[in-house]
């Protein structure tokens, strides 16, 4: 993973971050969308940029990318900023393609926001050393720059929300896929806006490699409330039916019988979920995909889509190959 020392100078960062923050005084003025598409177009990145691409800049940027030395302890990645040579990312050299795109990303928003403080010393930044504080920010900002905004709502949209054909489609991980498609599609959304909940069970990675891995194993690690999807209304009866169906955040695969079931019949199911509403309109399409690797259980995707935006996902389940009329199920 080591990468030739650069002999390009820091003018392209150091530039780029004089006049992003030219008119910014703090770190809360910073808005990560609007940071990671002003970078984009600078750099001229594509929409899904690939590690290559993320290479190819921190090239002209002059940031060093290097690997890990050995007893690192667990981390996956570090930047560090010497005066005589300017930044440089050091990453673990055995990360997957996915996670070392990500993890690049990470790493970046870090190098710009100590670039910030250098090139407009009244900045006041965030503490890069502070993971409790920069790390949701960084892993943000690799979102937006992995999977730029328009034109991932556009191809998200064409594939009915598909998340997991849109993962193998642009390369990215089915949870950052996950957690993109929530910050796209905020509360307060337009009226035409998907109203959804997902979530994502997944084993550990250990146990799936040496084929050992049941469906006890997987737990839920990932989930995203679309366009303001709410299991929560003050204790009425629907919400007590929402969290009878839908998982909760400490959730197992076995919790949820639509998770259960697809495991134990190893393909995709798809049922209607009433008694929501009295005329059936914000009732509920639920979709369960496994995901098998080396033969055992890995992960399952769980998507509940209220009925009124069911037409937004036809194309997915369409995909899944399973009749939407498959089972109902009622309050009681």
């Amino acid at each position: 993973m080591k990468q030739a020392a650069s002999t390009v100078s820091l003018f392209g960062l150091e530039d780029f971050a004089r006049n992003f923050v030219r008119d910014i005084n703090h770190h809360q003025d910073v808005r990560t969308e609007h940071l990671a598409e002003a970078f984009r177009e600078c750099f001229g990145l594509p929409a899904f940029p690939s590690l290559a691409d993320l290479w190819g800049l921190c090239r002209r940027l002059g940031v060093e990318v290097g690997a890990l030395p050995a007893g690192a302890g667990g981390l996956l990645a570090v930047n560090v900023w010497h005066d005589s040579q300017g930044p440089s990312i050091l990453m673990e050299q055995e990360l997957s393609t996915k996670r070392a795109e990500t993890t690049l990303g990470h790493e970046l928003r870090e190098v710009l926001e100590n670039t910030f403080r250098r090139v407009k010393p009244s900045y006041i930044g965030l503490d890069t050393r502070d993971s409790k504080e920069m790390d949701p920010e960084s892993d943000c900002f690799a979102g937006c720059l992995l999977m730029q905004g328009q034109a991932s709502r556009d191809r998200l949209h064409e594939l009915g929300y598909d998340v997991a054909s849109f993962a193998g489609e642009t390369g990215r991980s089915l949870p950052s896929v996950i957690l993109r498609a929530q910050q796209l599609h905020p509360a307060g959304g337009s009226e035409s806006s998907l109203v959804a909940g997902m979530w994502l069970f997944e084993a550990p990675w250990g146990r799936v490699r040496d084929g050992s891995s049941t469906a006890g194993d997987l737990k839920l690690r990932y989930r995203a409330h679309l366009s303001g999807f709410s299991m929560d209304k003050s204790g009425s009866a629907s919400s007590k039916l929402a969290h009878s169906v839908f998982p909760g955040r400490s959730a197992a695969a076995g919790d949820s019988r639509f998770a259960l079931q697809c495991l134990v019949e190893r393909r995709p199911v798809v049922a209607s979920v009433g008694g929501f509403d009295l005329f059936g309109q914000h009732d509920y399409l639920v979709a369960a995909e496994p995901f098998f690797a080396v033969g055992v259980p890995w992960r399952v995707l769980m998507t509940a889509v209220r009925r009124d935006c069911e037409h937004l996902v036809a194309p997915y389940i369409r995909r899944l190959g399973v009749r939407m009329e498959a089972r109902t199920y009622q309050s009681v």
